[in-house]
């Protein structure tokens, strides 16, 4: 019994280094191989034949991108598929080898390049100890990866609930499209091994072919990333919200403490330096502006309208007996109260004349108490500039938030 388990014991070691490969073979293999072989020509047999080179691109991770110039900063790379019939081989002559690796300098290789670089451009990967997985059919795979900087023109419209969309586009520099042509394999990136980013996420990926200008044979990788922009509305536009909301509450202040016009004008200081702050998160020339900067701008003449209506209405409270001034401000107060339009509207009424004769009659009583009293009058036109600011609010919030959900 013992002996046949020796035997069979035997038997396997020798059916397993019969089918192993050695390092022998490995070297008989690639010298075979690199014997003779010219890595400066195209591998084609036929010289006519486009050679296809298939592209597949793996994202890592985004460095960072910066709105304000425009650029993008990810770590990912190219991989590359081709076939070139002087590396096939028959896996019986080698021991059943299946595969080789080969460094890149020693087989010929597409030197590809980044044509939108924010920076040199120079070839991807250019110096980098790449090598080659070859497979006995001759087919060779390349996968390179590289910090990579291109330039990315910023949407700012919907600031800072916008979406990025960044392209890399990867060009042959050194063969015609006839000659080399680079395919996409696969429709979207590959992010396996990605890493998210603290500021942006990432919605979308695609890869593509095509043609543009003198690029015939274009590989580009699109990505789309959308801001994460809690931190910004928690830091910066929640303050901005709360001090649109205080800045009609100065109409509710009284005239005798004196603060009325230092407090409107201290809030106006505030969206300016919001303002400054903004300016400088933006970059200098998008195209379109960022919508926030209208809203900031329109909030800037807001704040302004509210510290002219303070003054004014200051001015009327400390007004003397003077009817004719009076008077004047009388009429503004009825203008933006409505009180000609209900009286035009009356009038189309039967029986208009009597009632346009009594409206008149409470008016005149009305400017008598004003003109015995200027604070009545003062305290009727801050109610009338608190609802108007309160409604000016409203409409520009819900036009905002409109926007930002389209």
């Amino acid at each position: 019994m013992r002996c046949n388990r020796y035997r069979l014991f035997v038997f396997v070691q020798i059916f397993v280094c019969a089918s192993c490969t050695t390092v022998d073979e490995i070297d008989r293999l690639s010298g075979t191989l690199l014997t003779g072989y010219n890595k400066y020509t195209r591998p084609p047999y036929d010289n006519k034949e486009t050679l296809y080179v298939y592209v597949t691109f793996g994202l890592i991770s985004i460095n960072y991108y910066d709105d304000v110039t425009g650029t993008l900063s990810i770590v990912g790379g190219p991989s590359f598929t081709w076939n070139d019939y002087r590396l096939g081989w028959n896996p019986a002559d080698y021991s059943n080898l299946t595969t080789l690796i080969l460094p890149r300098p020693v087989i010929w290789y597409p030197e590809i390049y980044v044509i939108n670089p924010a920076g040199k451009m120079d070839a991807f990967a250019k110096g980098q100890p790449l090598v080659a997985r070859i497979y006995p059919n001759g087919d060779v795979i390349l996968t390179s990866g590289d910090q990579i900087n291109v330039i990315c023109p910023s949407d700012m419209e919907y600031f800072p609930f916008d979406r990025q969309t960044c392209r890399i586009r990867l060009a042959i520099w050194n063969y015609e499209a006839n000659e080399v042509f680079l395919k996409s394999l696969h429709h979207e990136a590959d992010i396996e091994y990605y890493s998210k980013n603290n500021l942006w996420d990432l919605e979308s990926t695609s890869c593509k072919d095509l043609s543009m200008g003198n690029f015939d044979g274009l590989f580009v990788a699109e990505m789309t990333m959308k801001r994460k922009s809690l931190f910004l509305c928690i830091s910066m536009f929640a303050p901005f919200m709360v001090l649109a909301l205080l800045n009609p509450l100065v109409f509710i202040l009284p005239q005798e403490s004196g603060e009325r016009i230092s407090f409107a004008v201290t809030i106006l200081l505030s969206f300016m330096v919001f303002m400054t702050l903004l300016t400088e998160a933006l970059p200098r020339s998008s195209t379109p502006v960022a919508s926030v900067s209208y809203y900031l701008l329109t909030f800037i003449l807001y704040s302004s309208c509210i510290i002219t209506s303070v003054i004014i209405t200051s001015k009327v409270y400390w007004l003397g007996n003077t009817d004719d001034q009076i008077r004047k401000y009388e009429r503004i107060a009825n203008i933006l109260s409505l009180s000609i339009l209900r009286s035009c509207s009356q009038c189309k009424k039967k029986g208009c004349v009597a009632e346009a004769a009594v409206h008149e009659s409470s008016m005149n009583e009305k400017s008598i108490i004003y003109r015995r009293n200027p604070h009545d009058l003062a305290h009727r036109l801050d109610n009338i500039a608190f609802t108007y600011s309160m409604l000016f609010l409203l409409i520009v919030f819900i036009a905002f938030l409109i926007q930002m959900n389209t």
